[in-house]
């Protein structure tokens, strides 16, 4: 089983100062892709934050199978989202099984695929976070825009078909996932 790695540094946009790192990862076992990206950034706003995110996805030829996104905040699990294929739906476990729901429609794309695959011909992205299927949309060559639900907008950059930096812009402080190998 060869993997393919990818590593970022997270930079504070137009300020070039690192905070953190990102490692993503693309694995193949028998019929199975795995991908798992993990993240952690630290920050001060008043006080020290270290938050980390840990993704993990699994697809079957061109369906997702499974996905699995922590998010942690000074060592404290704040978030916990499992999303499982079940049939021709999508089973949402939400918080630790604190809230379910299901997605009746094939999710063929997965933020943490962007790391390894150019989105060309695809107008959703399943953002594992949110487990919401965001649209994303080519605004000019090698550039994409995701929108989030809660209308945060990140620029994919590809050269090549090469995931090169993702722009990630927000109201408190701009960020840029610069890729160093």
């Amino acid at each position: 089983m060869q993997a393919q790695v990818a590593n970022f540094e997270i930079l504070k946009y137009g300020k070039g100062k690192a905070i953190g790192h990102i490692q993503a990862e693309k694995s193949n076992q028998n019929s199975q892709t795995t991908y798992n990206v993990t993240s952690k950034a630290s920050f001060r706003v008043v006080l020290k934050y270290v938050r980390e995110t840990i993704l993990e996805v699994v697809y079957e030829g061109e369906n997702l199978i499974s996905s699995d996104a922590k998010q942690i905040m000074n060592q404290d699990l704040k978030q916990h989202r499992v999303t499982t294929r079940q049939g021709a739906k999508y089973n949402c476990i939400e918080n630790r099984g604190k809230e379910e729901f299901s997605i009746d429609k094939d999710i063929r794309l997965c933020s943490s695929v962007l790391y390894f695959k150019e989105p060309k011909g695809y107008n959703f992205v399943f953002a594992e976070n949110y487990q919401e299927l965001c649209p994303i949309v080519l605004i000019e060559p090698g550039i994409y825009e995701m929108t989030l639900p809660n209308g945060k907008i990140n620029h994919y950059v590809y050269k090549a078909g090469v995931l090169q930096e993702i722009r990630v812009f927000r109201s408190i402080v701009d960020l840029v996932f610069r890729r160093m190998t």
